[in-house]
């Protein structure tokens, strides 16, 4: 449990962008929104999309993939052929 923990708490602190802190700025926006307005069941979207922003992680299905735009694959040559 504590090196899950360590993790959320890593992901947390790093990697903080624009798309980031917007997405935190939503979230919240959108909690405190529909607390006021006594939404309660979008409340809990704002805050799992506050969540998402913390974690920096996406909804992604099972795998829930990172937003990382960085990739360690190298991309491949494409040789195109004229067509007559």
């Amino acid at each position: 449990m504590n090196r899950v923990w360590n993790q959320y708490l890593t992901a947390m602190k790093s990697d903080w962008n624009a798309w980031r802190i917007i997405r935190l700025m939503i979230g919240l926006l959108l909690v405190i929104q529909t607390l006021y307005a006594g939404d309660y069941l979008l409340s809990a979207f704002g805050a799992y999309y506050m969540f998402l922003a913390l974690t920096n992680t996406g909804c992604c299905g099972t795998s829930t993939c990172s937003s990382n735009s960085v990739s360690d694959e190298k991309e491949a040559l494409v040789i195109y052929e004229e067509v007559k």
